[in-house]
């Protein structure tokens, strides 16, 4: 709800989220913010890498997985990566698993 609101108030390029959020899946959240928002590009990070995560991705619409292994060094370093067009070891790209 908070990502929604914020989307329509400042409309971001990037909506980054955790695939693990206290209330419901990052999945969700962004299956969710997808069908309701089509312009900005959809980040999800997690800490290891789910079965079929490519196809999943492009279901709902995720255009990067980020799976830093639990580490916030290697999360940062590959989430500066995709912003400067460097693609990541550890991240997966829609229809396109890296």
């Amino acid at each position: 709800a908070d990502a929604t609101e914020s989307y329509r108030h400042r409309a971001p390029d990037l909506l980054i989220t955790s695939s693990f959020l206290p209330d419901e899946s990052g999945w969700l959240v962004a299956a969710k913010f997808r069908l309701r928002f089509r312009d900005p590009e959809i980040w999800l990070y997690s800490p290891w890498r789910p079965p079929r995560t490519g196809a999943f991705a492009e279901f709902v619409g995720v255009d990067h997985c980020i799976y830093y292994g639990g580490d916030l060094w290697r999360l940062s370093e590959d989430a500066q990566g995709l912003l400067m067009g460097l693609p990541s070891a550890n991240s997966s790209a829609r229809a396109i698993v890296r």
